[in-house]
């Protein structure tokens, strides 16, 4: 697969429609991330990222001038922004991708200190200036201060190893807090993101879940979900005002297929699959409970790996 397919939703009752299906330039796409008005896409094989600048009145995507652009590492695959560099994953070299970004156009040059060691790195979050990187077969999280040049620098409480972290895989930010799933247990480890960059455990971390293998964490409001991979369920949880969190009441979710992502916007959570190729959709009500959407599922017609949504 190299394409990219675009949908409008609705984000009240999650119905969609699909527009347009565009080619990505490259081979075996993976991550989707929407930043201001550009949508980027990691390729695995080619180890590069493409992008697409949106047009919401027309509904169109245009490939800026030069799309795809290669990065210095292999396995590319997770992405971040700070909105004028582009961070990505590399997960097979074991190191972050810098970009420089030009606003105006999209175009991706390579900065002068990109490259930047990170073994096993995963899931890339970026918040306050600083970019926080999982790592799944070192067991923590590292912290890096992000310079005015894009270069990394590592904070001086980086790694973090405490919370219950073993093979962080997934992270998802929620205002002042961080969660990162362990990809080889039913744990969820959430932390407090202090002014220097630390990451403080919230009491009770880890947080013990109902499915393991988790792909990908979406946060709304008080609401995370999660999607399992192979375990085909999407995870419900709700946070307190302290950051723990519980599984909701008839959450795992059971999904028809395996999943490796999951978005949420406005009153909907949505969950992609591969092998079964849906879009499935899910209403949240103002209690916070999840029930299915009446559209849900759409077909896809293709493995669906990743999704992201433009506001």
């Amino acid at each position: 697969p190299r394409s990219l397919r675009f949908y409008t939703r609705d984000v009240v009752d999650g119905s969609a429609r699909y527009v347009r299906t565009y080619s990505t330039g490259g081979t075996d796409p993976y991550d989707v991330l929407f930043d201001e008005v550009f949508f980027f896409v990691t390729h695995r094989t080619t180890n590069d990222v493409a992008v697409f600048q949106l047009d919401e009145e027309v509904e169109t995507l245009t490939a800026a001038e030069g799309s795809p652009f290669g990065t210095d590492g292999s396995g590319s695959k997770y992405l971040a922004s700070d909105g004028e560099h582009i961070f990505g994953s590399n997960t097979t070299s074991g190191t972050v991708t810098i970009f420089n970004l030009d606003g105006g156009t999209g175009k991706l040059t390579l900065n002068a200190t990109s490259g930047v060691s990170a073994a096993g790195c995963r899931s890339l979050v970026v918040r306050s200036g600083r970019l926080f990187v999982a790592s799944e077969t070192a067991g923590h999280i590292r912290i890096f201060d992000i310079e005015a040049d894009g270069e990394l620098v590592e904070n001086g409480a980086s790694p973090v190893t405490s919370g219950g972290l073993a093979s962080p895989r997934a992270m998802v930010l929620a205002g002042s807090r961080l969660y990162a799933a362990n990809a080889t247990s039913a744990t969820l480890c959430a932390f407090n993101v202090q002014g220097d960059g630390d990451l403080a455990a919230v009491l009770g971390s880890p947080f013990t879940v109902s499915g393991s293998g988790i792909e990908q964490l979406a946060r709304n409001g008080a609401k995370l979900f999660a999607v399992t991979g192979a375990g085909a369920s999407l995870l419900a949880l709700t946070s307190d005002s302290f950051g723990a969190v519980t599984e909701d009441a008839g959450s795992p979710l059971a999904l028809t297929g395996p999943s490796s992502s999951v978005l949420s916007a406005g009153s909907v959570a949505a969950a992609a699959t591969t092998i079964s190729k849906k879009l499935e959709t899910w209403v949240i009500d103002e209690a916070g409970a999840v029930s299915e959407a009446d559209s849900s599922p759409i077909s896809a017609a293709v493995e669906v790996i990743r999704i992201a949504v433009s506001d």
